[in-house]
């Protein structure tokens, strides 16, 4: 299941995170299957700089719906998953993968600026250099997302559909590379109506992979790995509209 490419595609920002180690490809230890294989927690983390003030950083770690298990991960569209894997894999790998990241945004103050996904590839397999990977808006409800136990046609649909939140041209990104996605209006709107009216203020973002061929994937063995969404705020006092 692909879409056809857009002639405007906005341009990925890959940035390496203050202190933050790029792993060289040898460091990650490739299970036999990288859509459920855990990297090592001292191999990789998602965390990059401190956050400058004004600043609210959630985390896939946060208000787990399940114990040790992050809120995040994959469904498929001819591959059974299990509730258990939080590997965020996105791309083909014998069918086609799409993941997600669900975040507890109920503390955010109600003047949002800005937000920044922010990710580490984990595991990229064949890209070729025209692969895009698109943040979409999620209707599924939190709970059911992240209880991602076998196959879902309507729940893989929605994460490949409706309010795109950002294109990014990844097929330049190596193996261990932190990725700063922003994330844009649509998004910013989405998250703060999710912090005040969605059921436990959850707000999730679903990924797909396009122009990418078989085997072509990021985030492959991502288990454990934590996903921020770093979001920029300003006081109420503070000129000007939001």
């Amino acid at each position: 299941m692909r879409r056809s490419r857009l002639a405007a595609v906005a341009l990925l920002s890959v940035v390496a995170g203050a202190g933050q180690a790029v792993v060289p490809v040898g460091a990650l230890a490739a299970p036999h299957d990288p859509s459920t294989g855990n990297a090592p927690r001292t191999a990789l983390r998602a965390n990059g700089a401190r956050p400058a003030s004004g600043t609210v950083v959630l985390s896939t770690a946060q208000s787990r719906f399940d114990a040790g298990i992050n809120n995040s991960g994959w469904w498929s569209d001819g591959t059974d998953n299990y509730d258990e894997n939080d590997n965020f894999f996105v791309g083909d790998l014998r069918d086609e993968h799409r993941d997600f990241f669900t975040f507890d945004a109920s503390s955010l103050p109600k003047h949002v600026v800005s937000a920044t996904l922010r990710v580490n590839t984990a595991l990229v397999s064949n890209l070729s250099g025209d692969e895009v990977l698109r943040l979409w808006d999620v209707s599924t409800d939190a709970a059911t997302l992240n209880q991602n136990d076998g196959q879902n046609e309507g729940i893989f649909a929605d994460l490949g559909s409706g309010r795109l939140y950002g294109e990014y041209r990844v097929g330049a990104a190596s193996s261990g590379q932190q990725l700063s996605l922003e994330l844009d209006k649509a998004a910013l709107r989405d998250l703060k109506h999710a912090a005040k009216h969605a059921p436990g203020g959850f707000f999730s973002i679903g990924g797909s992979l396009l122009n990418g061929g078989q085997d072509t994937y990021l985030f492959g063995n991502s288990g454990e790995l934590v996903v921020e969404l770093v979001v920029r705020t300003r006081s109420t006092g503070a000129s000007g509209s939001n």
